[in-house]
């Protein structure tokens, strides 16, 4: 006892021989405790289980709850209240651009319908309500609202979108006639960009759902892309076969409207693939080929199976998970 040494004492010799992974046979493995193991785990989006969402997904949606994170709002304007007001308002103008549009391609003038007054005046309210929401942001935030990182983006898309708004309604109109503008390209140009607007229902929190369906959408872009590039070596494959056997020769059953070249035959298997008319194309080779044709119909049969109900259902199941791993 006197000769040991101390390091023995403090330091004990783990026998290899005796345990494995810390059991009390022997092993001196620390282990995680459990809240150690989750929290461990909720650091680097990932389930204590070891699978489940992905770290990405796990990024998503923090970045999401970022964006949205309750502050105490200090002007109106920042409520949930002005993000439903002005959203709402957004819809109905994109609506009222529809009846508008459908109005002008029948060669009705505002001037010239029974509730001509109305269409005038609702553009003069929707650019009036849109400046005066810039007005708000602009007293709630400043220039901050061009400046700051966090809200120049959404700040210089408003300005840009409500000032041409206000240009088209306020100032063309008033120094020409809506004869005499109707059809120039410039014009067209600015209505056209003022249906972006409907993009900034994706700054309002209320909307927040829709920017996580939407982020979810972009971010399984790259399984989907891999998925339809599978499908369209399927469609071409397919395509370049039945040209080669069914194409040049009698035409019965109208078998070469459908393959009597690559690009139609490329066609119409994209049509199978979406179940449109394929029965139709499946009655043409069988009329064509005879007795033979049932080669064909079995070839139309897995073709179908492998595409649209694998293929097509694959991609259904990337953006799904997508969506639900962001929103958990």
């Amino acid at each position: 006892e006197a000769g040991s040494s101390p390091s023995s004492e403090s330091h004990p010799v783990v026998d290899p021989e005796r345990g494995k992974n810390g059991s009390e046979s022997g092993g001196s493995w620390p282990k995680e405790s459990g809240s150690r193991v989750e929290g461990r785990c909720q650091r680097n989006g990932e389930s204590p289980s070891g699978g489940g969402t992905s770290r990405r997904f796990a990024e998503i949606s923090r970045t999401v709850s970022e964006t949205f994170q309750a502050v105490e709002p200090k002007y109106w304007i920042e409520t949930e209240g002005a993000d439903l007001c002005f959203g709402v308002i957004i819809m109905f103008n994109a609506l009222y651009m529809g009846i508008d549009t459908d109005r002008s391609l029948r060669g009705e003038d505002a001037e010239s319908v029974e509730w001509g007054w109305a269409y005038e005046g609702s553009d003069h309210l929707f650019a009036a309500l849109f400046l005066l929401e810039l007005i708000l942001r602009f007293r709630a935030w400043g220039l901050g609202l061009l400046t700051k990182p966090q809200l120049r983006l959404w700040g210089w898309f408003d300005l840009i979108i409500i000032s041409l708004h206000v240009a088209d309604v306020w100032v063309i109109n008033m120094i020409t006639t809506s004869s005499a503008m109707s059809h120039l390209s410039l014009l067209r140009m600015i209505r056209l960009i003022r249906l972006a607007r409907i993009v900034r229902l994706l700054r309002f929190r209320i909307f927040k759902e829709l920017l996580v369906i939407l982020v979810s959408l972009v971010s399984s872009l790259r399984a989907v892309g891999w998925v339809f590039l599978l499908l369209s070596i399927f469609v071409y494959s397919g395509a370049l076969i039945c040209s080669m056997l069914l194409a040049g020769k009698e035409d019965f059953g109208g078998v070469q409207v459908y393959f009597g070249s690559v690009a139609d035959s490329t066609l119409t298997h994209f049509k199978i693939v979406t179940l449109e008319g394929w029965p139709d194309v499946a009655r043409a080779m069988l009329a064509h080929t005879g007795h033979g044709g049932i080669i064909w119909v079995i070839y139309i049969i897995v073709f179908i199976v492998v595409t649209n109900i694998a293929l097509l259902n694959l991609v259904t199941g990337v953006i799904v998970d997508s969506v639900m791993a962001a929103a958990a």
